[in-house]
């Protein structure tokens, strides 16, 4: 069957049209009938009849044939990441009586995808036919894949349907690629975090047996019990349980002067290059918390709205929203409470944003109560070069004085921003996060 272009849009559904043939038959139907009852040739009006009916008699066929058509569409995996392949599963049967005639099909997906699929020319039965189709999605985002769109004619050829609907469409989330990175980095990191926030706790000897553990690696030698470690001969520990359990928070600044999406940019939320390698940090810095068994939150407008950024989120919700990230206007309300009170309670922040005047951080550099979380601020890489990161007008001295420690993050705001850009900014946060800022 010859390539036709198909809209990527859900088509709705169509009548069935007639062809030049059946339009023929009808004029040849009309002409008999008006010379039959002209001369009183009964024979002739008769056949012109025949030929009249034939057409509109196929004409309803078509119509109870799309109606009779059944199609189910899957797709595998549910939740792929970008540059992954997936694979487009479609069952379509046919409830009617009568045998099919050949159709065609096609699968609308989006442009990043490769355009819609033909996917040739089939006939339809009772015991349905499955057709595979491999796809490969190049950005993140929130696509929709089908309905599947059948074009049809009948046995005469007398009657088209052109690209009737047939199943419902399948929304795809596709997350963003994340790179390879040592977990064991951020697992570190981490930890530091949770202890310097225990460490600033008021320290007492005066603890129940029931609140004290054997020491072990890592711990503060400051929580060391010693009443309990003469007591048993070994080192004890407090354990308290009110005590920060290791976690990670990620906060996407989705309101930040990221910079203009370039011209072509591809996808259904086109973003600037650094917002792109936000959100793919963002999902390294998810994958590798994971990996050694930290629980992680989101802190985004969409975690926000959905009422889930107060508890730890599970790897195919992170998915979700990391693909439906983009850059708004504003930020939303309690973003920049929340990542304050989680950073102040122990949990390892971070921030992703960028900037370069002080004024473009907007209340993420207001004063706030004491919490230690890092930023990791984007910012043009000629701009990051030039300017003083003391400058008191500055994006990364007004992110300081809200309380966080700054990592300058260069970027090209020109080019699309590579794996290895990703994996220098996991080492500003995995590397430097217990120094303190860096330039």
């Amino acid at each position: 069957m010859p390539h036709r272009h198909v809209s990527s849009r859900a088509h709705s559904r169509q009548l069935p049209g007639l062809t030049l043939r059946g339009w023929v038959l009808v004029f040849a139907g009309l002409v008999m009938i008006g010379v039959g009852q002209w001369f009183a040739l009964a024979d002739l009006t008769r056949l012109g009849l025949l030929l009249l009916v034939l057409p509109l008699l196929t004409w309803l066929l078509g119509l109870g044939a799309s109606r009779s058509t059944q199609t189910r569409l899957t797709v595998e995996p549910s939740a792929p990441v970008a540059g992954d392949e997936l694979l487009a599963r479609l069952d379509t049967r046919s409830s009617a009586s009568l045998p099919g005639q050949p159709v065609g099909l096609h699968l609308p997906v989006h442009e990043t995808w490769g355009g819609a699929q033909t996917l040739g020319t089939t006939t339809l039965d009772a015991e349905g036919t499955q057709v595979e189709v491999p796809l490969r999605p190049l950005a993140r985002g929130r696509y929709e894949v089908g309905p599947l769109l059948i074009d049809r004619s009948d046995p005469f050829g007398l009657t088209h349907q052109a690209l009737t609907r047939s199943g419902e469409p399948v929304t795809v989330a596709v997350a963003p690629r994340p790179v390879d990175h040592p977990a064991r980095q951020l697992q570190r990191v981490v930890r530091d975090s949770t202890q310097r926030t225990t460490r600033m706790r008021p320290s007492t000897d005066t603890v129940d047996a029931t609140h004290v553990r054997e020491y072990s690696r890592g711990d503060d030698i400051r929580r060391i019990h010693w009443r309990s470690s003469a007591r048993t001969g070994e080192l004890m520990v407090r354990q308290d349980d009110s005590e920060p359990r290791p976690s990670l928070v990620i906060v996407l600044d989705e309101a930040a002067d990221w910079g203009e999406a370039p011209a072509g940019s591809s996808g259904p939320f086109p973003a600037a290059p650094a917002f792109e390698g936000a959100v793919r940090v963002a999902a390294t810095l998810a994958r590798s918390a994971q990996q050694v068994g930290l629980e992680v939150r989101l802190l985004c407008t969409g975690s926000l709205a959905g009422r889930d950024h107060g508890t730890a989120v599970k790897a195919p919700r992170l998915a979700e929203l990391l693909s439906a990230a983009r850059p708004v206007a504003d930020r939303p309300e309690g973003l920049v409470l929340e990542a304050t009170r989680a950073a102040s309670r122990g949990s390892h922040t971070v921030l992703l944003t960028a900037g370069t005047r002080a004024d473009e951080v907007g209340e993420l550099g207001e004063r706030h109560p004491p919490h230690g979380g890092f930023a990791l601020l984007a910012r043009p890489a000629d701009e990051a070069a030039a300017n003083d990161t003391r400058d008191r007008g500055g994006a990364a001295h007004a992110l300081r004085r809200g309380g966080w420690q700054v990592m300058d993050w260069p970027v090209d705001p020109g080019a699309s921003l590579t794996d290895d850009d990703v994996v220098r900014a996991m080492d500003l946060l995995t590397r430097s996060s217990s120094r303190g800022d860096r330039r």
